[in-house]
This record gives structure tokens, sequence and C-alpha cells, in this order.
């Protein structure tokens, strides 16, 4: 099936910036926002057609798909009408105004994403990645399940029997954190959410996909509201009784700040990933290669995090848990002892100054000056 993912001006724009190797904040800009109009057509196609095969979403569903569009969407009481919940009605009137497509799982083997220099294939998030990331753009893609199509691709160019295979229709677009790498996973911690496939589990906070970890923001707010709410009553949600006496106690500790149960929630989520992780084929390999390839990735993730001027205190308060080891996981498949080979955020730092990578000021602060307007990017 060939439908159109661009419009006629924003694939105007990207050929302009394609012939224009100075401007890498506003080639990341431009790049950004065609991936991001790309995904939300596929969303779009794939909500048209689940609805026409008579397939039905979730309230919660319906309401993070508003959330991609909107960011600003309020929170809903479990019991409003579909029709009365926060954005519904924008959503259901732009995606019958936009007429989109009824897609299939079978109809994404034929859908191209347009980047830079070309297409890459819907399921194709590393390639896509590599370009946002080389940009210093912290959006990513995240295709499940897409070692599989990999795998297909590259039994084929060997000319090896390949059974066939639909690319998974279950993806997530968004703004991720700082830290892309965590032990020996990649990590994507997606603070905000863009472009999402209905088919995505809208109740899961988090998830390992062979070996990638991945994060979501929203739904750990959603169940830090729910705790909220619990404590405020008293009474437990989902049993609609009295909270267990030991639970309320420590909900009452530990929730005079929001923001430090929110980090609570988080690191619980992220350490049940890692654990389930650790036989994913998308882990760094296990040998003192894997403290070189985690290191380039810190690196990286620290030029980008410093487009902006940061002090150190900042820097090491960011990437600090990336270079530690929990106790949970020393002995494990995922324990680089990142410490036992010296590493520490301030080491990376002089080692980036005096590579050139960053600029030290007087005043303390670091800045990477690689992603300034007029100097010279290059794609292929």
């Amino acid at each position: 099936m060939k439908i159109d993912l661009l419009s006629s001006e924003l694939e105007e724009l990207l050929q302009e910036q394609e012939r224009d190797p100075w401007s890498v904040a506003r080639a990341r800009l431009v790049l950004e926002t065609v991936i991001i109009s790309q995904y939300r057509t596929i969303a779009d196609g794939l909500v048209a057609g689940l609805l026409h095969s008579g397939g039905t979403l979730s309230k919660l569903q319906w309401w993070l798909l508003c959330l991609s569009r909107n960011s600003a969407a309020t929170p809903f009481d479990i019991n409003t009408p579909r029709a009365e919940l926060p954005g519904y009605r924008e959503y259901i009137g732009y995606s019958l105004f936009q007429n989109p497509t009824p897609l299939t799982n079978r109809d994404l083997n034929t859908i191209r994403v347009r980047v830079f220099g070309g297409y890459a294939h819907y399921w194709e998030d590393g390639r896509i990645n590599r370009q946002l990331a080389s940009l210093g753009s912290s959006l990513r893609v995240v295709i499940a399940e897409n070692y599989k199509m990999r795998l297909r691709q590259a039994r084929s160019l060997v000319n090896m029997s390949t059974e066939d295979r639909d690319p998974d229709s279950r993806f997530l677009v968004g703004y991720t954190a700082p830290v892309s790498v965590y032990t020996n996973a990649m990590l994507f911690e997606f603070e905000r959410e863009v472009a999402l496939s209905p088919f995505l589990d809208a109740s899961v906070d988090a998830f390992t996909d062979f070996g990638r970890i991945l994060i979501r923001h929203m739904p750990l707010r959603i169940k830090l509201r729910a705790i909220m709410k619990e404590l405020d009553s008293g009474v437990s949600s989902a049993a609609q009784k009295p909270l267990d006496p030991v639970r309320l106690a420590i909900l009452q500790r530990i929730t005079d700040d929001e923001s430090e149960l929110f980090a609570i929630l988080r690191f619980n989520s992220l350490l049940n990933e890692v654990v389930r992780a650790a036989d994913g084929f998308s882990r760094i390999s296990e040998s003192t290669s894997s403290v070189v390839a985690w290191l380039h990735i810190i690196r990286e993730d620290i030029c980008r995090y410093t487009q902006v001027a940061r002090k150190e205190v900042e820097l090491i308060r960011v990437f600090g848990e990336a270079f530690g080891v929990p106790d949970l996981l020393r002995g494990t498949k995922f324990d680089l002892r990142q410490n036992d080979h010296g590493h520490t955020v301030s080491s990376v730092l002089k080692r980036l100054c005096s590579d050139g990578l960053l600029i030290e000021s007087p005043a303390g602060t670091f800045r990477c000056d690689l992603y300034d307007d007029y100097t010279p990017w290059l794609i292929v």
C-alpha cells in the first residue's frame, strides 16, 4: 500500500535542509518535525484500521493518544464518559478531518519513513535514532520486537531462507531523558510521548524489548496519581477496601514530596526491567569492550546534554546513576563494574575537555558546541 506520510510542504522543507549543511539546530528541528508527523500519520492509520475492523480502545488508550498530541491535556476520572475525555473530541475531529487510510500490520511492510538522504523502513528505528542522535536530538523512535525484522533482513542479504513476517505495530516516539545506557542495556526513558501506536499497552509504565529497557513517564504519573488518591482516602482503588496499615505507613512517609515518590516508582520500574533484560540480544557485550561501548554512549549523552552550559554538580546528579551498579545487580550479567575501571562523571568530563568536545568556562560550567549553528553536519 502506498500512502503519503509527508505533506508537500514538509518534503520541501526537508529537501531544503539537505542542501544546507551549516545549520545543525535547524536540521535537528526539521528532522524531529518530519519524524513526528510521519509516525502520527501511521498511528492515525492504525487507529482507523482498528476501528474499521470492529476493535475498540480503552479510555486510558484514548487519553494517552490525546496526550501525544497535546501534552497539556488534563487528567480524567475513570468514570468520565468516553466522549467527554479531555482532548477526545479534538482527536476524533482531527482524525476524521485527516481521513486517514486504515492500516494493518501487513501494510507496515511497505511503509517507508522519510529521513535525511532517503527513506528508512517503518521498523528501522536504529537508523532513524542514529540520525537524531548525531544532530543532538533527544527524540527517539522504538518499534517493538524490531530485532525480528533485522534478523530477517540479515538472512535475506546472505541468501538464507526467511519466514514471511510483518513488522510489529507497537511503537512509541518521544523525547527521552539524558541517559541512554544503563549497565549494559540500552535505555529509552520517555519523558514525553509525541506519537504512539494504539496497540501499545496503555497501562504499562516499563518493559523490556529484547534487551532494550523502556520507561514511560506518563503511565508512571498515572500510577502516582492513583497512589496519591489512595493516600488521601485511605482506600485501595483496586480492592475498594482500607489500605493495609503497613502500606499506608510507607506511603505516608514518602509522599510528603510527590517528586520523591515518582523517583522511587521510576527507579523500581528500571531495576525490574534490568533484571528481565539480562538475556537480551541488545545488551552490549560482556567483556572489556562492554565498558568501552558504555563509555562511548555516555560521552555522547553528556555532549548532547551540555548543549546548554551545565555545572559539574548537575552533571553528577543526572549521570551519576549510570556510573554505579546497584547491589541487586552485582554478579549478574549486567554487572559491568564500571567503578572498577576508575570511571567517574568528573573523570569523563576532564577527558571530554582534553579531547576538545567540551569547553569548561571560568565559572565552572561545561558546554559542548558540536550542535551549534554554523557547525557543519553530515549524515550518511
